[in-house]
């Protein structure tokens, strides 16, 4: 059976930059490994044609001082920049890129000096416990995956497995499902366990579980610090696991709560960039004995109005369970829950056009409100938004 993980459900406020650059030196270092392997081979190759006896043959290889063999500097920083093949350096990249991505995102720039504490920290366990030699950067990534756990363990994971039947049935079965992050996080961290205890297989289970445990450990730390700030909307492993649920979910309403704070922020923000008069116009001074008093029949003026207050931009979307929902355009990109059902949405991206009323108020408006009507913020003229916004420049 092969399970691999594809998705998870985690919007991201930076680019994970940091990750990116690990990942792209990991895969150079590779390249640079299989092309040294195959330079050597061809050495050995040649060596043989020329019958000399293999035990004569001397190969160097390079990246020989960076493998992780006893207490060396070299060995404890490098180890986990070097893969052993292609399906250990695939399979370390994949759980890299999904994890390492969100929590890079999370923390920032931090990241790195982060990534290379839990690996030399599993490399530690696993000279502590296990010795022998060792590469791979999974010590590494499974610390991501107890930073992921301690931050994150609501949030789902969508995986897919490939299930093989016994050789009367040749055919694969393939499935997708998607799971709450701490059942799925739990379930790889058992699976190490389990190797620990059994053996078997090359693998450091060791270094797993030193990365695991370490990673869990310094992001509840963080969490206790201060050091990492989580979301309104977001659950940490404290909420998780004591029950306790944040404001916004404790209030009626769930997380429409905090959408409708958002909304009245943003309401505020707007009164306060557009001042309004709301005072009574000041009554007319009495006629002087030399002024004639306006005439009975002469139209009475109208009252002076006040400015309107521009309404703040709202986005309209739909639960899978119904429910219809408007939530500020502050929300866009970020994830919410529905009052409803408690499903967790992700609220799509702010892709808006400016448009104008014949009244020459200029205001924005969603890409998702093509082929609508609407209602001028100004003069409450309804307006016929355009169907195809392509020629309008996205704000």
């Amino acid at each position: 059976m092969i399970l691999v993980p594809y998705k998870v459900d985690i919007p991201y406020d930076k680019r994970p930059v940091m990750n990116w650059l690990i990942v792209s030196v990991i895969t150079i270092v590779f390249i640079l490994q299989f092309q040294t392997a195959r330079s050597q081979s061809e050495q050995i190759r040649r060596q043989q044609e020329a019958r000399q006896k293999v035990e004569e043959i001397e190969v160097q290889d390079p990246f020989e001082p960076f493998i992780l063999y006893g207490w060396t500097t070299a060995g404890l920083f490098g180890h986990m920049w070097l893969h052993g093949g292609f399906m250990h350096v695939i399979g370390n990249l994949i759980f890299l890129w999904l994890f390492g991505n969100a929590i890079c995102s999370k923390i920032g720039h931090i990241y790195l000096p982060i990534y290379l504490l839990l690996g030399i920290t599993a490399g530690i366990f696993h000279q502590t416990f296990a010795g022998g030699p060792a590469i791979g950067a999974s010590g590494a990534i499974n610390g991501v995956v107890g930073m992921y756990l301690a931050l994150f363990p609501e949030n789902a994971i969508s995986c897919f497995f490939v299930f093989f039947l016994p050789p009367v049935w040749w055919t694969p079965i393939i499935r997708t499902f998607t799971v709450s992050s701490i059942w799925m996080v739990l379930f790889w961290f058992a699976f190490d366990i389990v190797g620990l205890i059994w053996g078997g297989g090359h693998v450091g289970y060791w270094a797993h579980i030193g990365g695991f445990v370490s990673g869990f450990g310094l992001a509840t730390l963080m969490l206790q610090l201060k050091l990492i700030e989580m979301e309104r909307y977001e659950k940490s492993i404290f909420q998780f696991v004591l029950g306790r649920k944040t404001k916004d979910l404790e209030e009626p309403g769930g997380a429409v709560s905090f959408w409708e704070r958002q909304l009245l922020q943003t309401e505020q923000q707007t009164s306060e960039e557009t001042p309004t008069d709301t005072k009574q116009p000041a009554p007319a001074p009495l006629p002087t004995p030399h002024e004639q008093p306006p005439s009975a029949h002469a139209p009475p003026q109208a009252p002076a109005q006040p400015a309107r207050k521009t309404k703040p931009d709202l986005l309209r979307i739909a639960c899978p369970c119904g429910t219809k929902l408007k939530v500020p355009l502050a929300m866009a990109g970020k994830t919410g829950i529905c009052p409803t059902c408690g499903r967790r949405l992700k609220i799509p991206g702010r892709n808006l056009v400016r448009i104008a009323c014949s009244c020459g108020k200029h205001f924005k408006v969603p890409t998702t409100m093509a082929g609508k009507s609407g209602v001028c913020p100004n003069c409450n003229t309804r307006l016929k938004i355009p169907q195809n916004l392509a020629s309008h420049r996205p704000q």
